[in-house]
């Protein structure tokens, strides 16, 4: 299934591009287009962290939060509850100024992280 969805998808999405701030509203369903728009998507939002709070800041947050992270919500709101972990982490380890930081790059993907 995955290799007749990709065969048949358009050049734009063969290669990620980490530079598109790509919103998560456009994620389509399926698992293979939850790998194709998921990986743009959260990639371009973790790289732009990494711009912004640098990367030893931002791999050791990454790390940290899917290491400790425990998902007990229902899988619509798994991402969120993924970039709660990062940010609460942030607020005990470091600075709670990259909170404004953070929370920015999901909210202009149009990810609602407020419980």
């Amino acid at each position: 299934m995955f290799a007749e969805i990709t065969a048949s998808i358009s050049p734009e999405y063969k290669a990620w591009d980490f530079s598109k701030r790509r919103s998560f509203n456009e994620l389509r369903p399926g698992i293979a287009y939850a790998m194709l728009d998921g990986g743009e998507i959260w990639g371009s939002a973790f790289w732009e962290m990494r711009e912004l709070l640098g990367k030893a800041v931002t791999d050791k947050l990454l790390f940290d939060a899917w290491f400790r992270f425990r998902s007990n919500v229902d899988k619509d709101a798994t991402g969120a509850a993924f970039v709660r972990q990062i940010v609460e982490l942030d607020r005990s380890k470091s600075n709670p100024a990259h909170t404004a930081q953070i929370t920015g790059i999901f909210a202009r993907r149009q990810l609602k992280i407020t419980e």
